[in-house]
């Protein structure tokens, strides 16, 4: 994976105080992304650059005040659907406009992603995060795995299951180890006494727990299973899930992060790698 590789926020400037309408474009592209075993993976990126897997993907709003027209730009060879509270196809070298209001009641998040789910497998999604506020510090993990075997089923138009699932790459943010020390706006930096929000999606087919060394986190949406907000210091997080964490840090430091199962903290052999970050507090 390029080191310059991430899914960043596209900061959306605000044009006044009481309400936004933002205008944003990520391109589609396909392409092949390096592990750390040298392997290549095949991937599909969202971001506001016209080349794959660089520039900005995820987008942030804030609830009750902004309004959102995407485009999405289709690079690719061929038609995807995609959806994104409504679903639309895009032709190759189509495009195709999403308008987003996030307003009370609404999910913390917008999901755009690929209708079919061997396209979304692959790696086409991305979301919108929505800040209940502008000020809001707010980081996104997206957890994903990859199969080489299933990763050929699929390039070879061939069944597969994902009942026998056996992932070899595991990603934050399409990131691993030590690229996700690097992800700016995945990697959690701030302050004693600091409110600091996490959205966790977990996008695979595999289950995770992350465990969190040096400070317990709320758990605001009941992850654990516990009745929310619950203080702990490893959540699950299971396939399909999502959910916000807070962390306010009681003391300085930088405190790593991983999933608890340690094979997710390996890529193709080369440990530590995958599912790893840390906490800088200063």
């Amino acid at each position: 994976m390029r080191a310059a590789l991430g899914f960043l926020f596209l900061l959306l400037i605000p044009a006044t105080a009481l309400s936004r309408q933002l205008n944003a474009k990520l391109f589609l592209h396909f392409g092949q992304s390096k592990m750390a075993d040298s392997t290549w993976l095949p991937m599909y990126s969202l971001s506001d650059v016209d080349s794959f897997q660089k520039g900005r993907s995820i987008l942030e709003l804030v609830r009750n005040q902004d309004t959102l027209e995407l485009w999405v730009v289709n690079r690719h060879t061929q038609a995807h659907s995609l959806s994104c509270v409504t679903n639309q196809s895009v032709a190759a070298g189509d495009s195709v406009l999403f308008t987003l209001i996030p307003k009370s009641g609404d999910p913390h998040y917008f999901a755009l992603q690929a209708t079919d789910e061997s396209e979304n497998y692959l790696g086409l999604h991305t979301l919108i995060a929505i800040k209940e506020k502008a000020s809001q510090k707010l980081f996104i993990w997206q957890l994903e795995e990859r199969s080489l075997a299933i990763d050929a089923a699929i390039l070879n138009q061939q069944a597969y299951d994902f009942a026998n699932y056996d992932p070899t790459y595991f990603l934050i943010n399409k990131r691993y180890n030590p690229q996700t020390l690097q992800d700016s706006f995945g990697r959690v930096v701030g302050g004693v006494g600091d409110s600091l929000y996490i959205l966790v999606v977990n996008w695979g087919h595999a289950d995770h727990s992350l465990h969190f060394h040096g400070y317990h986190i709320w758990d605001l949406d009941g992850l654990s299973k516990l009745p929310a907000p619950a203080s702990k210091d490893t959540l699950p997080v299971r396939k399909g899930e999502s959910g916000r964490l807070l962390l306010v840090p009681d003391k300085t430091g930088e405190y790593p992060v991983h999933d608890h199962n340690l094979v997710a903290v390996s890529g193709g052999g080369v440990y530590p790698n995958g599912m790893f970050t840390t906490l800088l507090i200063q």
